[in-house]
């Protein structure tokens, strides 16, 4: 760690970690709660990144950030696509599977940050590694057991949303590994997060997705979705990462489908499935084999 950037202190990390944790708990409950508001899930996912861009730019202004290079530009535009498209994709689940489900589907990027890794980067996945991929992809073929058939409403889409999800935050957060630390956490999230804002609003268009015209309980759901599990949450997560190991980071992460599912049965009385109970324990414990197995040497 450079000496000209001093730790917090481990109270100040373990709190931010403990705010991080309990703020990404909240995101699944506020996006059911603003589609059952009336919004369209896609809008929804639209105004969260606008809310947190106007917020943090805000902050990035008043505080003279200075602008990325061109050549980190280019790299933030991708992370900022990609990001877009874990947001849209996850967040359109919900109008087919429960709160618990989508989540732990979702965090199983892991999964494709190693084999992403392995293919592009080259980086080869240890052993343990690829047994905690191999237990987490059975507990996500347990948990969407029930995808198909006649009761099953759809949920495969659901799952597959969820999944593309996964796969697309995975590519975020591969892109955006090589400037992080050079760019700081403004510098970085910032242009990200406006990237993701103009992506995400083009395919509302696109799709005919109505912006305006929403209760007032919507448009709490859409800041409160900005403030809580984006600033609060995404955003502090990524402050740590200056601090941090990666691995404690992502096994600290895994907490989160545990608290959105406690969350979702106090708030809309959403029970997990069997199937879901039954697979939650191995794709948790999959995930937290595979990234504890990529802490350095």
């Amino acid at each position: 760690m450079p000496a000209s950037r001093p730790s917090p202190g481990r109270a100040r990390l373990g709190a931010g970690l403990a705010v991080a944790i309990l703020a990404i708990s909240f995101a699944g409950v506020l996006i059911r709660g603003a589609g059952l508001a009336g919004a369209p899930f896609l809008a929804v996912a639209f105004y969260r990144m606008a809310f947190s861009t106007l917020l943090l730019g805000a902050a990035a202004a008043a505080m003279r950030t200075p602008l990325p290079s061109r050549a980190d530009a280019k790299v933030l535009a991708v992370s900022g696509l990609c990001l877009a498209a874990h947001f849209g994709l996850w967040t359109l689940s919900f109008a087919y599977i429960p709160v618990a489900r989508s989540v732990l589907i979702v965090d199983s990027q892991t999964i494709f940050v190693v084999i992403a890794s392995a293919l592009v980067l080259e980086e080869r996945p240890s052993r343990r590694t690829l047994a905690g991929v191999a237990v987490a992809v059975a507990g996500i073929l347990v948990i969407s057991a029930d995808s198909f058939g006649e009761a099953a409403g759809g949920a495969w889409r659901g799952d597959l949303l969820a999944l593309g999800g996964a796969v697309t935050v995975a590519g975020y957060l591969l892109a955006g590994r090589s400037v992080r630390g050079r760019l700081g956490l403004l510098g970085y999230v910032v242009p990200v997060y406006a990237v993701a804002t103009v992506a995400l609003f083009v395919w509302c268009v696109a799709a005919g997705v109505p912006l305006a015209g929403f209760s007032g309980r919507a448009w709490l759901g859409f800041a409160l979705l900005a403030v809580v599990p984006t600033i609060f949450g995404h955003t502090v997560f990524n402050w740590l990462l200056g601090y941090l190991r990666a691995d404690a980071v992502s096994i600290a992460i895994l907490a989160e489908p545990v608290g959105a599912a406690a969350l979702a049965f106090l708030f809309f009385d959403e029970v997990p499935s069997v199937w879901t109970l039954a697979g939650a324990p191995l794709v948790l414990a999959g995930l937290a084999l595979a990234t504890w197995s990529q802490r350095p040497r």
